[in-house]
């Protein structure tokens, strides 16, 4: 499905509810907004004064205003097409800006709550990589899990860049052997000394190199190359040694210029019984199976994924970082995926895309927004309640359609 920006979502939401006009400037100063076109200049005797009057003027184009894109209207004429600002800009809008009018009360950032709201309570399904490597999956938003060194990186989403999941990690090297390395994690190589570890990784240009690094004692542990342009699966046990204390994996363009993409980075230690769940994980039923898929795969479309024997979710409320572990049986040999019911994360800047399903999720926005304007102190009451009572059964259909179905635990299922 065709993503859809913030911005876009919320003005089609305020348009189906008749709360939005839009237009472009033809002048501006920092005390003064001219549109001297259709239809704010209007040389009607009857022409209102008092419309737009209280109601939110939006930048969306050209230079940031400041102090903000948003402010409130606080006299208009109709004969000039002047809006006077209810404050005075530091940094104007550009004289030829396009911008939106909110009405009835309605602000901007009521449209971004309720996009957020619509967001929080949607979900979707996709297979995960259970790993202990901090933004093993690459879904967490930027880079900074992952340490640079002569290299440049950058979460990507686009078709080449993709093979499951929602971005990969692109890397370039600035140099001979330039890479990243993820967060330390740390190891008890007292109690257990292997970790299985593997990568879903294609090499654009080059050769793509993974490393399981020994950070306490700077030593490289274990390596394997990748050197074709199609997706494929790099994996190998390692076998930490007696004074490892922190391990790390090294994601490595190996000559200068060389061009990789990353996903599905893991390590699982090797018997194991028990992983923490990602953080989103916040209900038990998101976990819907567990597959085991296989050692030595080299291609993502050769992968076999059998479902796990046994599995259960457990909570771990106290812990403030994951609140949900994954138990196993048997124990841990190789990758191992969970399908995951995963709530859409939530937008904080008007150019982010939302991929959901555009229909369902304008839909939801709306019915967000008027449970608010219902309840709060907003003109026209009685016509939101009636646009709620219209949308709401319309959005339960849809979330009954949309929505992954509830997952009933059996408490009494035990391992065998």
């Amino acid at each position: 499905m065709a993503s859809r920006t913030r911005l876009q979502l919320v003005q089609a939401v305020a348009d189906s509810l008749g709360l939005r006009v839009s237009g472009t400037l033809t002048a501006s100063t920092t005390v003064l907004l001219t549109a001297a076109n259709y239809p704010y200049i209007d040389n009607r005797t009857d022409a209102n004064a008092s419309d737009y009057v209280g109601d939110e003027f939006y930048t969306t184009s050209g230079t940031a205003p400041t102090p903000g894109a948003a402010v409130v209207i606080a006299t208009y004429s109709p004969s000039a097409g002047t809006f006077v600002p209810s404050v005075t800009y530091v940094t104007k809008p550009d004289a030829t800006s396009t911008f939106d009018i909110y009405l009835s009360g309605v602000r901007k950032t009521d449209l971004d709550d309720a996009l957020n709201r619509a967001l929080r309570n949607r979900r979707y399904r996709a297979v995960y990589p259970l790993t202990i490597v901090t933004d093993g999956d690459m879904t967490t938003s930027g880079v900074t899990n992952w340490t640079n060194t002569s290299n440049t990186r950058v979460k990507d989403t686009t078709a080449g860049g993709v093979w499951r999941g929602l971005q990969s990690l692109s890397t370039t090297a600035s140099a001979a052997l330039g890479q990243v390395q993820s967060a330390a994690i740390k190891v008890s190589p007292s109690q257990r000394t292997g970790y299985y570890c593997r990568a879903l990784v294609r090499a654009d240009i080059g050769t793509a190199r993974l490393t399981a690094y020994d950070v306490t004692n700077a030593a490289v542990l274990k390596t394997a190359d990748w050197a074709d342009e199609g997706w494929g699966f790099i994996d190998f046990n390692a076998d930490a040694i007696s004074t490892t204390r922190d391990l790390a994996m090294r994601l490595i363009n190996v000559a200068n210029n060389d061009v990789a993409f990353w996903n599905y980075v893991q390590v699982l230690p090797i018997g194991a019984t028990e992983i923490a769940l990602p953080s989103w994980v916040i209900r038990a039923g998101q976990v819907r199976r567990v597959f085991s898929g296989r050692v030595g795969a080299t291609l993502p479309d050769d992968d076999d994924f059998n479902e796990y024997r046994w599995h259960r979710v457990v909570e771990d409320f106290g812990n403030a970082n994951n609140q949900y572990r994954l138990q196993l049986s048997p124990p841990i040999t190789g990758p191992v995926f969970f399908e995951g019911s995963r709530g859409f994360d939530e937008v904080t800047a008007d150019s982010t895309a939302v991929t959901a399903d555009r229909e369902w999720i304008e839909l939801a926005t709306s019915v967000e927004l008027l449970k608010k304007m219902v309840s709060g102190n907003y003109a026209d009451s009685r016509r939101w309640a009636y646009e709620l009572s219209v949308r709401q059964p319309l959005l339960n259909a849809m979330d009954r359609v949309l929505l992954p179905p509830p997952i009933i635990d059996d408490q009494w299922d035990e391992p065998f």
